[in-house]
């Protein structure tokens, strides 16, 4: 590992620790920087990026473990539950569509869809935003 590299895992850490903060994880961001600075593949960069979420979203589980629900007098935990439970068929399904569409598909087209998907997203946050 070369000098570079390794301050580039420090600049990564403080991104994915900021973005963490912030509630998104850092998932999307993961891929250009890893793509761009760190000359991976695009499906090598999206593996890095879901251990990434993956990771992040565990560490902040484990840390919100003990609190109580503000609106629940101290009783329950955070998260809701009920949300998670609609939620999980959908991603359950968009995760293996996505691996698939990352076996069958060439790197450039996941690269392209990726960035598709990115721009559109950031669209609707920006309408959202005004």
């Amino acid at each position: 590992m070369s000098l570079n590299e390794f301050i580039l895992c420090f600049f990564l850490l403080a991104v994915l620790s900021l973005t963490n903060i912030a509630g998104s994880a850092g998932a999307g961001i993961v891929i250009p920087i890893a793509i761009g600075l760190y000359h991976f593949d695009t499906k090598s960069a999206i593996a890095l990026s879901n251990v990434s979420l993956m990771a992040g979203g565990l560490m902040k589980y484990a840390m919100t473990l003990n609190e109580s629900h503000p609106l629940k007098n101290g009783q329950g935990v955070v998260y809701d539950y009920n949300y998670a439970m609609l939620a999980l068929p959908t991603a359950i399904i968009g995760a293996n569509l996505g691996s698939l569409v990352n076996l069958m598909a060439a790197d450039e087209l996941v690269l392209v869809l990726f960035l598709c998907v990115t721009i559109y997203t950031a669209w609707q946050a920006i309408k959202k935003y005004r």
